[in-house]
């Protein structure tokens, strides 16, 4: 087994006390009155959990050797980011208005919901593989599908009874 070093020691105390930030700056969110401070808490926890899915992204891009599986997860860890900003805009920024820009921001939650397991397929389609396999051509299909279902439900008509029509 691998000694482990102090930089591995390091870092990973570091995420540890990253996180334990962004779950207590969360718990007092909700407890505080103070329009302000609750902004703020809200901004740490997502510069936090953003910078942390960038990190992981990054290190992927320097440990996968396999190209096709090194791209798959930086669009993994895109897509994540990606939703974490969108949680963050609707939740803290839209969500008392009622508008159609706060239903498409809760449409637009479904891009990593249908995509990250599609990408996750292809990802294990590569395990026991050779590094210079590259995902065929069939499998790739299964981007019609899911193209097809967020697609659908963008273009999904809300009930009549819906807050959001004015």
């Amino acid at each position: 087994m691998e000694k482990i070093n102090k930089k591995t020691i390091l870092y990973t105390i570091g995420v540890a006390i990253l996180l334990v930030i962004a779950y207590y700056s969360r718990a007092f969110h909700t407890e505080v009155d103070n329009p302000i401070l609750k902004m703020l808490l809200v901004m740490i926890r997502s510069v936090i959990q953003i910078s942390l899915v960038i990190a992981w992204c990054s290190s992927v891009r320097t440990r996968i050797i396999n190209k096709q599986v090194r791209h798959y997860l930086i669009a993994v860890g895109i897509l994540l980011a990606f939703w974490l900003i969108l949680r963050t805009c609707k939740w803290e920024f839209i969500a008392q208005n009622g508008t159609h820009l706060g239903r498409y921001l809760w449409y637009s939650y479904y891009i990593p919901m249908v995509f990250v397991p599609l990408l996750c397929v292809f990802i294990i389609d590569h395990i026991g593989k050779p590094e210079n396999y590259i995902t065929p051509n069939r499998l790739k299909y299964m981007y019609i599908p899911a193209t097809f279902l967020v697609t659908a439900i963008f273009f999904k008509r809300p009930p009549s009874s819906c807050f959001f029509i004015s």
